[in-house]
């Protein structure tokens, strides 16, 4: 179709600012306690993955409503993206955080996996890979990592001393 070429360009623009818009709600909500579920407590690659996920997250309902894609095919494809995007977190913050002060390669390197992860997602639903054979693990694995962003993110508020 037409309009899934303009999608990748938007879906792109759209992971990278409401992931930094996530990411920066601590700061501007002056540390309130509802600004730790959507934002980075800590500086790990787990906390940095937590907002460009939850935007991920939520983009994907947005293209479901507006594509109306295959359905299986599309949610495999996606799910295999938001994994890309843990990974290239990951690998960008083990890699490059000696490197680079954390301010700028958190903004950097996060807004780049976001990319990564919606160009190999988008790639992979125009092509002919039959993802769908993976769709039950897709499924529980994706499950799981919405279950671990709400387990952790309680877990460190709790560290923290903020009230869940």
């Amino acid at each position: 179709m037409k309009r899934e070429a303009y999608f990748l360009p938007l879906s792109c623009a759209a992971a990278v600012s409401a992931g930094m818009i996530l990411k920066m709600s601590a700061r501007w909500s002056d540390t309130a306690a509802w600004s730790y579920i959507i934002s980075p407590v800590s500086n790990t690659p787990w906390e940095l993955f937590k907002p460009f996920a939850i935007a991920y997250m939520f983009w994907i309902l947005i293209e479901l409503s507006c594509l109306r894609p295959h359905l299986l095919h599309f949610v495999c494809s996606k799910s295999i993206g938001l994994y890309t995007l843990f990974a290239a977190i990951f690998l960008f913050h083990y890699i490059l955080s000696p490197l680079l002060p954390f301010d700028v390669f958190s903004a950097w390197t996060a807004s780049a996996a976001a990319i990564i992860a919606e160009c190999v997602s988008y790639s992979l639903y125009k092509s002919d890979i039959r993802v769908e054979i993976f769709s039950l693990p897709l499924l529980l694995t994706y499950l799981i990592t919405v279950f671990l962003i709400i387990i952790l993110t309680a877990a460190e508020m709790k560290y923290i001393g903020t009230a869940v």
